[in-house]
């Protein structure tokens, strides 16, 4: 419905019914219904691809999700090794004192 609404140029803020909008646009529910019935045939098309616009309106990857945490053994000894660092230059800083 919002798509005759928008061609038609009619505001949700105007409080008019969707038999209403279908009244001033000349038609019964017969165009609602084809676009309705166009618009589900095209969503049809889309699942059943396996593009980009299917990985789009699913939200699915294909593959399994992992269940622990990742491993980050390099990144923890590196951030160790930096902690050693910095207690060495603290303790450089004491004998100067």
């Amino acid at each position: 419905m919002w798509l005759i609404r928008r061609i038609l140029k009619v505001s949700w803020k105007d409080k008019k019914t969707n038999d209403e909008v279908l009244d001033m646009a000349n038609t019964g529910r017969s165009l609602y219904g084809t676009i309705r019935r166009r618009q589900m045939k095209f969503t049809g098309h889309i699942y059943r691809a396996r593009g980009i616009e299917h990985l789009a309106m699913t939200g699915k990857i294909n593959g399994k999700k992992s269940r622990t945490a990742p491993d980050d053994d390099d990144d923890d000894d590196d951030d160790d090794d930096d902690d050693d660092d910095d207690d060495d230059d603290d303790d450089d800083d004491d004998d100067d004192e």
